[in-house]
């Protein structure tokens, strides 16, 4: 069982601060347990975040307008960020700054 400042922390980093569904304490610390990284159980709820906002559309009626895309895109966002963070050291390029240097010219 994971411990409560986890979760707590975990609930901050998802959005998600109340004990319901579909992300309840038991929920949430059953995903630490499998993943033993914060980092990467925030990406599998963004992941899920993601697919559960991509059939949001934008409406219009009543003069009133509501962007739910804007929910989906931010979902995105945060999983690529979540992403970044979970990736394998190992397999990003080296720290090239302060070097300089060229890149090769891909064309179509």
């Amino acid at each position: 069982m994971a411990e409560m400042t986890d979760i707590l922390r975990l609930r901050r980093m998802v959005g998600e601060l109340t004990d319901a569904e579909p992300w309840t304490d038991q929920v949430l610390s059953d995903m630490i347990d499998s993943v033993d990284d914060l980092n990467q159980a925030a990406l599998e709820i963004w992941e899920a975040k993601a697919a559960a906002s991509a059939a949001y559309v934008d409406t219009t009626e009543s003069g009133s307008s509501r962007r739910l895309s804007q929910v989906n895109e931010q979902a995105l966002k945060m999983l690529d960020y979540y992403r970044g963070l979970t990736t394998n050291p190992d397999t990003l390029p080296p720290d090239m700054a302060g070097y300089a240097y060229t890149v090769a010219i891909e064309r179509p």
